[in-house]
């Protein structure tokens, strides 16, 4: 059941330098990194680790995450990626956090790009 309230609570968003930090801070396993593009998207090039469910499958697929671990959810920029952190925020996962910039910005702070 969707909790309309949480539904609309604003989600944390953070930036790749953070999301870099997190994911070193924890042991494998302890998050889960969420992808929620298309698969040719993932194909292409995807953060090593994350699990793909697509935004349109999520609403049906989000039963495969475990809603007590942290979940970072991105995409390509950030916008697809915070619509799924709203809709996990309104199916009851606690600890949400949007990945801003997307995988283009993370892979920019991977290589050492502004």
């Amino acid at each position: 059941m969707i909790s309309l309230k949480k539904l609309f609570t604003p989600v944390q968003s953070i930036n790749a330098d953070e999301t870099k930090t997190l994911i070193a801070g924890q042991t494998e396993g302890a998050y889960t990194l969420l992808d929620v593009r298309q698969p040719g998207e993932y194909e292409s090039e995807h953060i090593p680790g994350a699990k793909l469910i697509p935004l349109p499958d999520l609403k049906d697929g989000y039963s495969q995450l475990d809603s007590l671990k942290p979940v970072i959810v991105y995409c390509r920029s950030g916008s697809r990626s915070l619509a799924a952190a709203q809709l996990l925020s309104g199916l009851g996962f606690n600890e949400i956090y949007n990945l801003q910039g997307g995988i283009n910005g993370f892979v920019r702070i991977l290589h050492g790009y502004s």
